[in-house]
């Protein structure tokens, strides 16, 4: 589960402070696919950088599972994104010189997550597992200038979820994708978010992909307005 609580995050701004978010409370709960969504500039990746700790916020509580990892010094936060989170960035970071097979091979050497209590047979029966989930099975020995915009982003995907994370930050998936694609990406994050449980929060500007998620918040000026459910996203669309 991911919560946030009265979130205010700040910037310096010439002479002044200005507030890039400000209240901002959320909560998605496990199995549930929930969306950022609102103009340019209106807060939302700030948003998604706060919930994974990559910044620190002026006011407010980040919770993962429970945990406060709001105040936690930046060693100990990037150790609690190993072990709870999954980040899914709008362009996959993938190294060059691995085959897809082998980034998930570097989440077990890192021990992220459940990994490193797995025995070497339970990884590598994991990483198979991980593949066929994401579809891309048949992709494992190929590296990432061999596959298409779309397979990168499955195996950016199949990276992030490697170690069982709570809670899954995806940052614009498909901006880099035509329809076609951007549809089964979207349509496979939620599946993976039912299928596996995890918490899914999603930062989109797409308005056709609002029906796909169980909850949209609506942001503007840095401010939540509205939050909707399946039924009221549905309606509006």
């Amino acid at each position: 589960m991911l919560e946030l609580h009265q979130i205010t995050y700040r910037v310096q701004d010439g002479d002044s402070i200005r507030d890039i978010l400000r209240d901002v409370s959320l909560t998605v709960t496990d199995g549930e696919i929930a969306c950022l969504t609102g103009p340019s500039g209106s807060g939302k990746s700030t948003a998604l950088a706060v919930a994974s700790r990559l910044v620190r916020p002026a006011r407010g509580t980040v919770l993962l599972d429970g945990r406060d990892i709001t105040a936690l010094p930046e060693r100990a936060a990037a150790a609690a994104r190993l072990e709870h989170l999954g980040i899914v960035f709008q362009t996959p970071k993938l190294l060059g010189a691995l085959t897809v097979r082998e980034q998930l091979e570097l989440m077990v050497r890192l021990g992220a997550g459940d990994l490193a209590a797995l025995s070497k047979t339970e990884q590598n029966a994991r990483i198979d597992e991980t593949l066929e989930l994401v579809g891309i099975s048949d992709l494992a020995k190929r590296r990432p200038a061999q596959l298409s915009g779309g397979q990168q982003q499955r195996a950016n995907i199949a990276r992030a979820i490697i170690h069982r994370p709570g809670t899954l930050l995806v940052d614009e998936p498909t901006s880099a994708l035509d329809v076609t694609r951007s549809n089964h990406i979207m349509e496979l994050l939620t599946s993976l978010t039912h299928d596996l449980g995890t918490a899914t929060l999603v930062v989109t500007h797409e308005q056709a992909h609002l029906p796909l998620f169980d909850t949209v918040y609506r942001m503007q000026d840095g401010v939540l307005e509205a939050r909707e459910g399946r039924t009221s996203v549905g309606a509006m669309s």
